[in-house]
């Protein structure tokens, strides 16, 4: 898991690739249908599905329960450890 990672940062990081990646026909094509829905959906009054207040809520939610699971992994593990 750890090498992907290094790829993924490292691809990242490349400047040219990026550019390369956003002058294709295919991210071009992608960016520009995200853009018309969101003009649309703008014009019309559709609300889109992204909440920003409640997505930061529903991330908020997620580290706090793992946080907690780690605590208790970690104090379960210290219970059943061996002596």
């Amino acid at each position: 898991m750890g090498i992907f990672r290094m790829i993924f940062a490292y691809l990242m990081r490349n400047e040219q690739l990026i550019n390369k990646l956003a002058d294709t026909k295919p991210i071009r094509r992608s960016a520009q249908f995200v853009a018309y829905l969101l003009l649309q959906s703008k014009t019309y009054g559709i609300p889109m599905p992204f909440n920003h207040e409640r997505w930061i809520k529903r991330l908020k939610t997620f580290t706090e329960t793992y946080k907690k699971k780690l605590k208790e992994v970690e104090e379960e593990m210290k219970k059943n450890s061996p002596k």
